[in-house]
C-alpha cells in the first residue's frame, strides 16, 4: 500500500510540474475501463468464492475426512486472498462512485477555481492510483488461477506416480 501511495504521489508530482491539461473527456474511457475491470473481477472472484466457500466451510464444520489438512489450508488461503481481491475491487468501485459524484459538485465551489491547478492533477493521480490498485487485483486473480491449475497438475502427477508402483 505504501508503494501504491508513493507511485500515486509521484504521478501527481509529474502532472503538477508538467502542467499537463487533462480534460474529463480524456479520462472518461479510463474510468470506464476501471469499472469494467471491477465488474470482471467481481464475476470471476464471485464464482471462485461461491465454489470454494461451501467446501471450506463444510470441512471446517464437519471435520470432513474428504479434504486433507493441506488441501484445506490451501483452500482457506485461496479463499482469504480472493476475498481480499474482492474487497480491493469493491473499494475501487466505491472510490469511482465518489469521484463521479465529486466531479459533478466540486467544480461549483469557489475553492475549485482557487486551487484548480492542484485539484485537477490530484484527481487524475487518484484515478491512476485506483488503476494501479486494480492492476494488482487483476494480477492476483491471474496468479490464483495459474496456481490452481498448477495444483491440479501436481495432484494428477502425484496420483500417476502413486499408481505406478
Amino acid at each position: 500500500m505504501l508503494v501504491l501511495s508513493i507511485l500515486t504521489a509521484l504521478i501527481f508530482f509529474l502532472l503538477f510540474m508538467s502542467k499537463i491539461n487533462v480534460e474529463y473527456s480524456d479520462i472518461k474511457d479510463y474510468i470506464s475501463m476501471l469499472q469494467n475491470t471491477s465488474a470482471m473481477i467481481f464475476a470471476i472472484v464471485g464464482l471462485w468464492i461461491s465454489s470454494t466457500y461451501p467446501t471450506t466451510k463444510d470441512a471446517l464444520i464437519n471435520g470432513s475426512d474428504k479434504i486433507k489438512f493441506t488441501e484445506f489450508g490451501e483452500q482457506s488461503k485461496r479463499l482469504e486472498a480472493l476475498v481480499g481481491v474482492l474487497i480491493t475491487s469493491a473499494i475501487v468501485m466505491i472510490c469511482l462512485l465518489l469521484f463521479q459524484g465529486a466531479k459533478m459538485i466540486v467544480p461549483n465551489f469557489k475553492i475549485y477555481a482557487d486551487y484548480y491547478l492542484i485539484i485537477k492533477p490530484a484527481a487524475v493521480a487518484f484515478l491512476f492510483g485506483l488503476g494501479l490498485l486494480q492492476v494488482l487485483a487483476t494480477g492476483y486473480v491471474i496468479v490464483v488461477n495459474v496456481t490452481f491449475i498448477n495444483d491440479i497438475y501436481k495432484v494428477i502427477h502425484d496420483d500417476d506416480k502413486d499408481n505406478q508402483f
